[in-house]
């Protein structure tokens, strides 16, 4: 670059010269006839002769200048824009008509490259587009890029063929189209203010809709970008690049664990971690302790045998369908969960008194009494149950609490014979029993 301008300083020091030149002869020549203009009013010439006279004068400087003009610039001038002219349309420097002098000659040079150089810049900027085109529409990640109303400006292919729709159908689309209820309302209220008043927004959980109805988990990360670049002031010049990792098997191997991490493998109930995190969620949406919640805890009777004569296998089996049985003898919204051995807990929530919730224990205990087929030698074992009974009120604020009264009255059936529901009262009242005769 320092080179080029060099030369063409080089260059116009000739024209410069020129138009120097033409300057003064014009100055040298208007000061001549006006002062032979002014000799002659000084001489005290009258008549329309003296007035002519100075209008020659006049006349014939102008001539004079326009002639020099012609003679010293314009046909240097000429000589230039032609070899430039010439140079531009054949792609490489061509001499002008009749010698190009030097300093022109340079000049037009410098002209060629750094026009050469413009070419070049502009085919390595469109090579780079290109590029960065293919890498937008190829690369096997979701990429799109929004206006700030939520349109869909660009899209990549690897997009549109996980969404299944085709680019007509998804360029000017607005993105709400593509996701779910949730995730719609997510864009539109959190993510298009968030990028356009901070720039960006990171790994915000969302959901695409496909054209065939499966919905894809994504984690949504995206930036806001303007033509003057992040500092553009003017939000209806930017546009929102966005890109979105699938992380839907991620999601359900997260499902799988929790789920196995919260259920009994044996029953297929909740087990003990799952009881106490429900539990916790129940005492913290009770609204003043208004609703009535019974707990039952069960504890079989008679297992240890089954277990000790027939073996492991066969008390898994007795335990597998005491689950079912009581999983069938409970209402739609009530809970259930092994908590470990032989002991389940069980949550009826919107009982309205004490009698519903011995209703439910009778129905839990009545389910026990058809035999169960252990499998081997045509062995058959009968259990039983003792139940427990807690009626939670306002004044039970923890669950390890409620736990707790209903199990002490479980130990109370046990104590009295077994296969019996007890209802667990404060003390010094007695809890009262209801006994619930076998019938085999």
């Amino acid at each position: 670059m320092r080179m080029t301008a060099l030369n063409t300083r080089a260059a116009t020091s000739g024209t410069t010269r020129s138009f120097v030149t033409f300057s003064l002869l014009t100055l040298l020549v208007s000061i001549g006839f006006f002062w032979l203009a002014q000799e002659m009013v000084f001489a005290r010439a009258v008549g329309t002769e003296a007035f002519e006279l100075i209008g020659l004068c006049m006349a014939a400087s102008v001539a004079i200048n326009a002639f020099g003009f012609h003679i010293i610039v314009r046909r240097r001038l000429t000589r230039l824009f032609s070899a430039i002219r010439k140079s531009a349309l054949q792609g490489q420097y061509q001499p002008g008509e009749d010698g190009t002098p030097r300093d022109f000659d340079s000049l037009t040079r410098a002209f060629n490259a750094l026009q050469a150089a413009q070419e070049q810049n502009l085919r390595r900027l469109q090579r780079t587009n290109e590029a960065l085109s293919d890498i937008f529409t190829t690369t096997p990640t979701l990429m799109l890029t929004l206006n700030t109303d939520g349109h869909i400006t660009h899209c990549s292919t690897f997009l549109q063929n996980t969404l299944g729709f085709h680019q007509d159908e998804v360029i000017g689309a607005p993105f709400s189209k593509f996701l779910d209820d949730r995730s719609s309302g997510t864009l539109q209220t959190q993510i298009m203010p968030l990028m356009l008043h901070t720039g960006h927004a990171r790994d915000v959980s969302m959901r695409l809709k496909c054209k065939s109805g499966a919905m894809i988990d994504v984690l949504f990360s995206g930036a806001a970008r303007s033509p003057e670049g992040m500092n553009a002031t003017s939000d209806h010049r930017k546009w929102l690049f966005c890109a979105m990792n699938d992380v839907t098997m991620l999601k359900s191997a997260e499902t799988q664990l929790r789920h196995i991490s919260s259920t009994d493998h044996l029953t297929g109930l909740a087990n003990r971690a799952d009881l106490s995190r429900y539990m916790t969620d129940l005492f913290a949406q009770r609204v003043n302790g208004q609703e009535r919640i019974a707990i039952l805890f069960i504890d079989l009777d008679n297992f240890k045998s089954i277990n000790d004569h027939h073996g492991h296998a066969a008390g898994d089996k007795v335990l597998a369908i005491t689950a079912e049985r009581f999983a069938d003898n409970l209402r739609t919204n009530d809970y259930i969960a092994r908590i470990g051995g032989d002991e389940f807990a069980v949550i009826c929530r919107n009982i309205k008194n004490e009698a519903g919730a011995v209703l439910a224990a009778k129905r839990l205990v009545g389910c026990l009494r058809p035999a169960i087929d252990l499998g081997s030698e045509k062995a058959q074992g009968f259990v039983s149950a003792s139940i427990g009974i807690a009626l939670l009120g306002a004044r039970v604020r923890t669950p390890e609490a409620a736990l707790k009264m209903a199990d002490a009255a479980m130990y109370q059936g046990k104590n009295i014979g077994r296969n019996a529901c007890v209802v667990w009262k404060p003390s010094p009242t007695p809890s009262r029993k209801v006994l619930v005769s076998p019938d085999r």
